[in-house]
C-alpha cells in the first residue's frame, strides 16, 4: 500500500490540481475541482483509484519505443478528501491544494450556501488564480 507521503511525491511530480467549468448531469454550469496523476506504472494509479474513488483511462503511446501511460482523475468530493488526505505532505502542489479546497460548494445537502452569483464569480476566481500559479510555479524557485 503506497503512503499518503509517496502519494503526495505523485502527485507533486506527475500530477495536475485544477478547477474547470463545465454542466453538470442536471445541466447546471457551474465549476468543479479535479486531481489527476499520469504514470506509466499502472499498478500505482490502480490504487489511487481503489482508495480514492475515480477514474483511469489509457493512453498509448503514439511511438512504440514508449510506454502507455495511465491517467488517474478523481472530481468532486472526492477530490476535495484526496487533497486534505495528502496536503500535509504536499511540497511544490501545496499552494495550489490550498486554493482549491476553498472552491465554493453550489449547495449543502441541496440548500444554497450563497447567492448563485456570488459562488460562480468566487468559483471563477479560484479556477483563474489556479491557472496563473501553474504558469507561476517554476519561475518562484
Amino acid at each position: 500500500m503506497l503512503s499518503l507521503e509517496y502519494i503526495a511525491g505523485y502527485v507533486d511530480g506527475e500530477g495536475s490540481i485544477g478547477v474547470y467549468s463545465g454542466t453538470n448531469k442536471s445541466g447546471r454550469n457551474g465549476y468543479h475541482l479535479t486531481v489527476s496523476v499520469a504514470n506509466t506504472f499502472p499498478c500505482a494509479v490502480a490504487e489511487l483509484k481503489s482508495r480514492f474513488g475515480g477514474s483511469i483511462r489509457q493512453k498509448p503511446s503514439p511511438q512504440t519505443a514508449h510506454r502507455t501511460q495511465y491517467l488517474w482523475q478523481v472530481t468532486g468530493d472526492n477530490a476535495r478528501a484526496f487533497l486534505a488526505a495528502i496536503i500535509p505532505f504536499l511540497v511544490e502542489k501545496k499552494p495550489q491544494a490550498q486554493l482549491a479546497l476553498t472552491l465554493p460548494k453550489r449547495s449543502n445537502h441541496g440548500r444554497m450556501t450563497l447567492p448563485e452569483h456570488s459562488i460562480m464569480d468566487e468559483q471563477e476566481r479560484i479556477a483563474h488564480t489556479l491557472k496563473q500559479m501553474k504558469r507561476t510555479t517554476k519561475e518562484r524557485c
